[in-house]
């Protein structure tokens, strides 16, 4: 599997996960606090490792782009597969990947 394809696998879960934790709404868009901000639970998951929403609405479009097939360059596909992995593991009960489609 190519890197295209793992972020578009891990991509899709990622906002599987936001949606099962009430942070994506039905339109795919971040669901922010009254101050603006992730929900303070998101916060404290993500804590480090996502410093604030433009990041992870920029991870989000990343993998939205690599589902339809625009062009995005190898050092950005490597970084987005990286964290696209953490931030799912950081948001997933039970630390797993789809990794069984990712190889």
């Amino acid at each position: 599997m190519n890197e295209r394809q793992a972020i578009a696998v891990l991509s899709s879960y990622l906002e599987h996960l936001l949606r099962l934790q009430g942070v994506l709404d039905e339109y795919g868009e971040i669901k922010l606090d009254n101050a603006g901000r992730l929900p303070a639970e998101i916060r404290n998951k993500l804590d480090g490792f996502i410093e604030n929403v433009a990041e992870l609405r920029g991870l989000i479009n990343i993998g939205r782009d690599a589902r339809r097939g625009e062009p995005i360059s190898p050092a950005v596909a490597n970084a987005a597969r990286l964290m696209a992995e953490e931030v799912c593991r950081l948001l997933s009960e039970n630390d797993e990947l789809p990794e069984a489609r990712l190889h």
